[in-house]
């Protein structure tokens, strides 16, 4: 039981970090330093990873005794995820590549063109709210699991 108190508090914790994460993306993205986003996505995977090994197999999911909060916060955090990756992703020009030079271009016939800086500017965004919102949903379904599963052993 204690070992599932202490999960569910790091899973809490790492849950607001991605939270942090999302709001900083969202409002400051000229001061993004460059870990934040892979941070708040490791503590992610990390915390699936915990959860898995508690439950003892790959599969595992919200409890019957998982408490509302918990599940509405699971809810609302992959929706924000899922429609904002589309969202995100759907107002970038979808012709633009990263060479392997560095720089980015627009597809098209001979000669390359490279891309505008405003273009550019808008993929990286975009990119980094997609990643920043997979951050979030990958902590907010461990904390709502082990909320349940503490919940549980409680009873």
């Amino acid at each position: 039981m204690k070992s599932t108190k202490a999960l569910m508090v790091f899973s809490l914790a790492a849950c607001l970090f991605s939270l942090g994460v999302v709001l900083w993306v969202y409002f400051f993205p000229e001061r993004l330093p460059p870990f934040l986003i892979a941070a708040a996505n490791f503590l992610g995977i990390f915390c699936m990873v915990l959860a898995c090994f508690k439950e003892g197999s790959s599969r595992f999911g919200l409890r019957k005794s998982t408490p509302p909060l918990m599940k509405a916060l699971a809810a609302v955090s992959a929706c924000f995820a899922f429609f904002g990756m589309f969202l995100n992703l759907g107002t970038v020009r979808p012709d633009i590549f990263r060479d392997a030079d560095g720089i980015y271009y627009y597809k098209g016939p001979e000669p390359r063109v490279e891309a505008s800086a405003e273009d550019i500017w808008r993929l990286e965004r975009a990119w980094n709210r997609t990643g920043a919102g997979m951050g979030l949903m990958f902590t907010a379904f461990p904390a709502a699991y082990f909320s349940g599963v503490q919940k549980e052993e409680q009873e």
